[in-house]
C-alpha cells in the first residue's frame, strides 16, 4: 500500500510540474492568448476548407461528416485527370486564351497610362476615368452583352456589318472573342500598376537618351518601359493569373462553341449533366492552384534578379512628350476603348431591357421602337427570387465588409505594429487565398462546411464566410498600406504621456488608418456585390445573389430579364461607389 502510495504523489507531482510549466509558459507569453484566438479564426477560414479540399482530392469518397483516414488515400483521381483528353485540351485553352488576353490588356493600358503620364494629351483626367470604370463593370456582364453583340448568327455587329455591305464577320464565340473580352475588361489592372511607375520615375535617363540622340520612339521602348519592367512583370502576372482562373467569361463565350477551360471542366463536374465528380473536381482545382503558385513563384524570381530604382532622393517631374498634331487622335483611341468596353455593351444591355423580343434582321429593326415595352422589367420585378436576390447581395456585401473589416485591422495591427510570435504565420495564412481561384474556393468551402455537423451550408453563413475568406489578401493590403505608413514614435509618445495600449489604438492609430480602413470596407463590399465564381456553388433558393441569378437566367435563355438583372446589378455596384465617395469625403473634411 505505502509503495503504491509513493507512485501515486510521484505521478501526481509529476503531472502538476508539467501543469506549473504550462502556466508559466502562458504567463510568460501573453501575446499567445491574443494571438491564439485569431489564428484558429483563419485556420477555420482558410487552411481547414483547403484541407479538406487536398483530402478530397486523393479520395474517391463525395464529402460526408467529418472523417479523414489514411487507407482512404488513392491517386485514381489525378491518373484519370492526366490521361484525360479533355482536361490536356482545356488546359491549352486556359493558357492560350489567358496569355491573348493579357497581351491585349497590357497593350491598352500601358498606352492609356502612358498617355495620362507622359504626353501633353489633352483630356488626362476624362483618359483616366476612362481607363478605371469597366472595373466596376463585371466582367461576365460585359460577356454577356458581347455574346449578343458579336454572336455570329444573330450577333448586332454582324446584323449591321451586313446591312452596310461590308463582308466582314464577327464570330465572339471563339478563342479570340474571348481573348477580346478578358483583355478589355482586366485593362484597369494593368492601367493602376503602369501609370504609378511611369508618374514616379526620374527623368534623368530618358533625358541622357535625348542628348544620345535618340528619338521618342527609342527612347520609350528602349528606356522607360524597362525601367518600369517591375510594375509591368506584376501586372501582366495578375491579369494572367485572373485570366486563368475566371469561370463565367469562358463558360458564356466559349459553351456555344464547345470550348472548354479549366475552370468550366471543374464546374461540370460538379453542376453541370451528371454524372457529377467532386472528387474529380476537387483534383483538377487543386492543379489549377499549382499552375497559379507556379506564376507567382516565376514572377518573384524575375523581380528579384534585377534592380529597377527609379525613384531617387530629389524633387522629380519627367518630361512629357509633345503629341503636337497627334493630341487629338490619342485622346479618342482612349475614347475608343471607353465605348467598346462600357459604352456599348450598356446600349446593348438597356436595348435588350426594353425589347420583346431579340430578333434583329436588319438595322432599322435595331432602332425600331414599336418591339418595345416594359414586359421584360415587370418580369423581373414581379419575381420574389429578384428581390431576394436583391436583398442577401446588399446584405451580405455590408456584413462582410464590415466584419471582414475588422478583422484584417486587428491582423493587420498584429503583423505590422507588434512582436507577438506568430504574426508571420499569420501573414502567410492570410495570402493563401491569392492563389486560388474563386471557383476552386466555393469548392473547398463545399467540402469543408458538408463535413461539419453545422447547418450553415445552404444559408447566407457560408457565403459570408466565404467571401471574408476570399477577399483576405485585398482586404489586408489596403488597411496595411495604411498601418505601415505610421510611425512608431506616435505611439510611443502616446504610451509616455500615459494612455495605455487601447487608448493609444482608440486615440491615435485608428483616427490615422480610417480612411484605410473604410477603403478595406468598401472594396469588399464591392467584390462581393460582383462574386459570382465563389457563390455558385453554395447557393440555394434562400441565399442567391444577383449574380448567380443572372447566370440562371442566362442559362435559361431569358435574355431579356438576363439585361434588366445586369443592370440593376450595375446600379447597386455605382450606389455602393458614389456613397462611399460621399462618405469618405465627409472623413476627410471632419479631420481637417
Amino acid at each position: 500500500m505505502t509503495i503504491r502510495t509513493k507512485k501515486t504523489d510521484q505521478k501526481s507531482g509529476t503531472k502538476k510540474s508539467q501543469d506549473n510549466k504550462f502556466m508559466i509558459f502562458l504567463r510568460n507569453n501573453r501575446g499567445f492568448w491574443i494571438i491564439l484566438p485569431v489564428l484558429l479564426i483563419l485556420i477555420l477560414l482558410i487552411a481547414y476548407p483547403y484541407f479538406t479540399l487536398i483530402y478530397g482530392s486523393f479520395t474517391s469518397e463525395p464529402p460526408r461528416q467529418l472523417s479523414f483516414s489514411l487507407k482512404a488515400l488513392t491517386l485514381e483521381k489525378y491518373q484519370t485527370i492526366f490521361s484525360s483528353a479533355q482536361f490536356w485540351r482545356a488546359l491549352k485553352n486556359t493558357l492560350v486564351v489567358s496569355f491573348g488576353g493579357m497581351v491585349l490588356a497590357l497593350m491598352i493600358g500601358i498606352w492609356l497610362a502612358w498617355l495620362t503620364t507622359r504626353t501633353d494629351v489633352i483630356g488626362k483626367k476624362i483618359i483616366g476615368v476612362a481607363a478605371i470604370i469597366p472595373l466596376f463593370l463585371p466582367a461576365f456582364i460585359g460577356a454577356l452583352a458581347w455574346s449578343f453583340l458579336g454572336s455570329p448568327q444573330m450577333g448586332i455587329i454582324n446584323v449591321f456589318l451586313k446591312g452596310l455591305g461590308l463582308p466582314f464577320k464577327v464570330n465572339i464565340y471563339s478563342l479570340g472573342g474571348i481573348m477580346f473580352v478578358l483583355g478589355l475588361y482586366y485593362t484597369p489592372y494593368v492601367y493602376m500598376f503602369s501609370s504609378g511607375s511611369l508618374s514616379r520615375m526620374d527623368p534623368a535617363l530618358e533625358e541622357a537618351s535625348a542628348i544620345a540622340g535618340a528619338n521618342n520612339l527609342q527612347t520609350t521602348f528602349k528606356i522607360t518601359l524597362p525601367l518600369i519592367l517591375p510594375a509591368l512583370t506584376s501586372s501582366a502576372i495578375l491579369v494572367y493569373i485572373l485570366m486563368c482562373e475566371v469561370f463565367a467569361v469562358p463558360a458564356i463565350l466559349g459553351q456555344p462553341a464547345r470550348l472548354y477551360f479549366v475552370p468550366t471542366v471543374i464546374f461540370n463536374w460538379v453542376r453541370g449533366a451528371p454524372p457529377h465528380d467532386l472528387n474529380l473536381a476537387s483534383a483538377m482545382g487543386i492543379l489549377l492552384i499549382v499552375i497559379v503558385t507556379i506564376l507567382l513563384f516565376i514572377q518573384g524570381r524575375i523581380l528579384r534578379k534585377r534592380s529597377f530604382i527609379t525613384v531617387g532622393g530629389k524633387g522629380i517631374r519627367p518630361k512629357e512628350v509633345e503629341l503636337r498634331w497627334a493630341r487629338i487622335p490619342c485622346f479618342l483611341t482612349a475614347l475608343l476603348y471607353l465605348f467598346v468596353a462600357v459604352v456599348l455593351p450598356y446600349i446593348v444591355l438597356i436595348q435588350s431591357a426594353l425589347r420583346d423580343y431579340m430578333y434583329i434582321p436588319d438595322i432599322a429593326s435595331f432602332f425600331s421602337t414599336a418591339v418595345m415595352s416594359v414586359r421584360n422589367i415587370n418580369s423581373v420585378i414581379n419575381n420574389s427570387l429578384f428581390w431576394t436576390a436583391l436583398r442577401n447581395t446588399i446584405a451580405m456585401a455590408v456584413f462582410a465588409g464590415i466584419v471582414g473589416g475588422a478583422l484584417y485591422l486587428i491582423i493587420s495591427y498584429i503583423i505590422y505594429k507588434t512582436k507577438l510570435p506568430g504574426r508571420g504565420l499569420l501573414n502567410y495564412i492570410c495570402i493563401l487565398p491569392i492563389a486560388v481561384a474563386g471557383l476552386v474556393k466555393g469548392m473547398a468551402y463545399l467540402w469543408a462546411w458538408i463535413s461539419l455537423p453545422i447547418g450553415i451550408y445552404g444559408t447566407v453563413w457560408i457565403l459570408i464566410l466565404a467571401y471574408i475568406s476570399r477577399f483576405t489578401p485585398q482586404g489586408l493590403r489596403a488597411i496595411s498600406s495604411s498601418m505601415v505608413q505610421i510611425h512608431p514614435e506616435l505611439e510611443e509618445a502616446s504610451r509616455i504621456s500615459g494612455c495605455g495600449v487601447i487608448g493609444t489604438i482608440k486615440k491615435i492609430l485608428f483616427p490615422l488608418v480610417k480612411p484605410g480602413v473604410f477603403s478595406a470596407v468598401t472594396l469588399i463590399m464591392l467584390l462581393c456585390v460582383r462574386e459570382l465564381s465563389t457563390s455558385i456553388f453554395l447557393y440555394t433558393s434562400k441565399s442567391i445573389v444577383m449574380t448567380v441569378l443572372v447566370y440562371d437566367l442566362w442559362e435559361s435563355g431569358k435574355w431579356g430579364s438576363v439585361a434588366v438583372t445586369a443592370l440593376c446589378l450595375s446600379v447597386v455596384l455605382l450606389g455602393l461607389v458614389i456613397l462611399s465617395r460621399i462618405i469618405l469625403k465627409s472623413e476627410i473634411a471632419g479631420q481637417k
